[in-house]
């Protein structure tokens, strides 16, 4: 029951893909841990798997990110006051968060950008302080006197240079979010 043991899992699984079943065990995290494609990250329930951090971390606590056909369920995301973000997907295809709680974050319980096809559902992220319980922003256009999807094309143009940024490369398509519980966060339940 560690973050080190899991990531170890999680990058050996990589590519074949498989199932992680996570035991009941309250699991301290202290780096930000990356779900590979093809993976079903089951945990024994919501208050019998908890990855929690603590007020110190300021980053995302488990990111799909460039992966595709990623599924995570009955766990628990405890941000301690910290976490930038506790469960988030950036750049992937195919997520389904289930039966999942993301509480107490400095920032979002849950966000999803540049994503396509990620259901949301059964879930609950509450008292997370600065954002939000649910959040999915692409782009963040600031400039007045420039159309937002221009600003949302430069800015993506400007970036692609480092690594392609697939799928979804713009705009999140294809969501779904339902029967969630969303309360206590310190900007909206959903943004």
């Amino acid at each position: 029951c560690s973050d080190d043991a899991l990531q170890t899992l999680l990058d050996e699984i990589a590519g074949a893909g498989g199932t992680v079943v996570l035991p009941a065990c309250t699991m301290q995290v202290d780096r930000k841990l990356f779900a590979p494609s093809n993976v079903v990250i089951q945990g024994a329930g919501v208050g019998e798997t908890i990855l929690q951090t603590d007020e110190s971390f300021d980053e995302t606590l488990l990111q799909v990110r460039h992966a595709s056909n990623v599924i995570i369920r009955d766990v628990a995301f405890d941000g301690g006051g910290g976490g930038h973000l506790l469960l988030s997907s950036w750049y992937a295809d195919n997520v389904l968060i289930e039966r999942v709680e993301a509480r107490n974050a400095n920032g979002t319980g849950i966000n999803f950008r540049y994503t396509q096809r990620i259901t949301i559902r059964y879930s609950s992220s509450h008292n997370n302080g600065t954002w939000h319980g649910i959040a999915s922003k692409d782009c963040f256009p600031g400039d007045e006197d420039q159309d937002d999807i221009d600003e949302c094309i430069a800015q993506f143009e400007e970036k692609s240079g480092e690594v392609e940024e697939t799928p979804g490369v713009l705009w999140s398509e294809n969501f779904a979010i339902y029967s969630n519980r969303l309360y206590g966060n310190g900007g909206y339940g959903l943004d």
